[in-house]
């Protein structure tokens, strides 16, 4: 997708995957500078651009940061400085001058917490004690002897065997 590296292209990594734009970053006066898209969308959950006053801002984390762009006269993506973005909100920033590979780690967001339905202190005094009210024990209805059996036991009387006298 990206285009012929040039002398002083680098390698940008925002948590470890390369980030390939059609324009690749590149090192200016000691600074690795790149274009806003796709480089800053890796680390920044919102970008809004105000072509009236030439200003960027990016925001995560509850972090804003402002940055007024240079004027271009050709026409071409304003290029911002991208370990500058990335340390002001907070990202952790290590540029390799061996293999001129600039590595961005963004800190995983804090998970948030439920917060409780009553946020009401409890009220003060004792609380109400649940005292079930006692049931009476079952009792047997019906005593005495049992009842005779009702229904017949059959007994079939036994078929004569085969060479048995009877």
């Amino acid at each position: 997708m990206g285009t012929m590296p040039s002398a002083n292209a680098v390698t940008v990594l925002v948590e470890g995957c390369i980030v390939d734009g059609a324009t690749p970053a590149t090192l200016r006066h000691g600074i690795v500078v790149a274009p806003l898209f796709p480089y800053v969308d890796g680390f920044a959950e919102r970008v809004e651009r105000d072509e009236e006053n030439g200003v960027v801002t990016f925001e995560r984390a509850g972090r804003r940061f402002r940055l007024k762009l240079a004027q271009s006269g050709n026409g071409a993506e304003p290029v911002v400085p991208l370990a500058a973005v990335a340390r002001a909100l907070g990202a952790t920033v290590r540029y390799d001058a061996a293999t001129r590979t600039l590595q961005i780690e963004v800190e995983p967001e804090p998970l948030a917490t439920m917060s409780p339905y009553a946020a009401l202190p409890p009220p003060a005094g004792p609380l109400p004690t649940f005292t079930p009210t006692p049931t009476p024990a079952p009792s047997a209805t019906a005593g005495g002897i049992p009842a005779p059996r009702r229904t017949p036991i059959l007994i079939e009387a036994p078929s004569p065997q085969p060479g048995s006298k009877r």
